[in-house]
């Protein structure tokens, strides 16, 4: 069975000291595997130092998807033993990839991961998965499955910040999903299926989220809109814990940026330039929220865009928009270092590489400082920063 990881989560926390080195972890589309990187933040430096795992402080456990797996499945594995893992795989029927997962910080610490099936295709719906742990954070099964609608195309889930509500990103049947999480079992409760907004002023389109992430405030959720390239601010209600749209979306598309490096859009009546929501995701501090968009062909660019924060989380301004260095390919995933707001990891998977760019001082810019090529047919999927040596 041909098998890949392209989204990494890390169970347990770093231990903090002072150096300029941080150790990363790059997953692959096309392969099992996974890269151990070296960034120095001094030397600007971005270096291979391993074709797997490596011990990396009290961090333990890594979580991925596998891609090419006959139904969805999902992998946690010892980062201080590459060989030692457990492979979950959630219900038959779901015979489509794994596609998200997300790992709750507290008690009992279960796993939820997504099986995105377009618009129910070949019958099956996009179904999601509650897996418990043990001790190690190694998976012990598949405990309960969960459902959505036959139109529902799951592609991005998040937590908030007290793991008591799950939201998922409906891009097929364009609505956000919430569901409550039980504080002893971790099992979710289907809350509410929220719709997002149809673009009337620009002709008859959904604007399908695609990928979501909370502010610890839990004030507000972030939601990337694929059919109409926007990052949009959700107001989530405190008593119901239910988001709703309230206008507040931005553009990723430059102005002027040409659908095709070289050929101007043509279509006016759609403001969007026809790219793959990529990324949503929040800065160390929480000051910042990067979103990204990636190229649906090589010659197509992507973008990516940070945006401040207030302290409640709502979405001051956005501070600039940026073309990426490539289309991304399946990949163009913004990750932001967890210790430092001043560095975002890009991710390609055209060519292959892993780009570290730097937010300048006033935060009007990022631009890129260093660049690792790892053109093995399947690099680069998503990255996690792992510790700091």
């Amino acid at each position: 069975m041909r098998q890949s990881i392209f989204s990494l989560i890390l169970l347990g926390a770093a231990n903090v000291v002072k150096c300029d080195v941080y150790q990363m972890l790059v997953g692959n589309f096309r392969k099992f595997a996974i890269y151990t990187l070296e960034f120095d933040d001094v030397a600007l430096t971005l270096k291979m130092v391993g074709n797997h795992p490596t011990p990396v402080h009290d961090k333990k456990t890594v979580y991925g998807n596998i891609l090419d797996a006959p139904n969805n499945a999902f992998i946690s594995y010892d980062v201080d033993n590459f060989r030692r893992y457990v492979i979950a795989s959630g219900d038959a029927a779901c015979n489509t990839s794994s596609n998200s997962l997300v790992a709750a910080t507290e008690p009992p610490y279960a796993v939820y991961g997504t099986a995105f099936s377009a618009a129910g295709a070949q019958g099956n719906d996009s179904c999601g998965t509650v897996m418990s742990v043990d001790k190690d954070g190694f998976f012990t099964g598949a405990d309960q499955e969960f459902g959505y609608r036959p139109s529902s195309g799951i592609h991005g889930m998040a937590l908030n910040k007290n793991n008591t509500f799950l939201y998922s990103a409906d891009d097929t049947g364009n609505f956000v999903w919430t569901h409550s999480v039980d504080p002893s079992t971790g099992f979710v409760t289907f809350v509410d299926a929220s719709p997002a907004p149809s673009n009337g002023s620009h002709g008859s389109y959904d604007t399908n989220p695609r990928h979501v992430t909370v502010h610890p405030e839990g004030k507000f959720l972030y939601v990337l809109f694929e059919g109409s390239e926007q990052l949009a601010q959700f107001e989530i209600d405190q008593a119901t814990g239910i988001p709703s749209f309230q206008g507040v979306a931005y553009s990723m598309v430059l102005p002027g940026m040409l659908t095709h490096m070289g050929n101007t859009d043509t279509d006016a009546s759609d403001p969007s330039s026809g790219r793959y929501a990529a990324g949503v995701k929040l800065s160390s501090s929480n000051k910042y929220l990067w979103a990204s968009f990636r190229g649906r062909q090589e010659d197509q660019a992507g973008s990516f865009a940070a945006f401040s924060l207030n302290p409640d989380g709502s979405i001051i301004e956005q501070l600039f928009l940026t073309p990426t260095l490539s289309s991304g390919g399946l990949s163009n995933i913004v990750s932001p270092n967890p210790i430092t707001d001043k560095y975002v990891a890009i991710t390609d998977e055209s060519f292959g590489f892993v780009d570290i760019f730097a937010l300048a001082d006033d935060a009007s810019k990022a631009s890129p400082v260093a660049r690792l090529s790892i053109p093995d047919g399947g690099c680069c999927a998503d990255v996690l920063w792992a510790s700091r040596k």
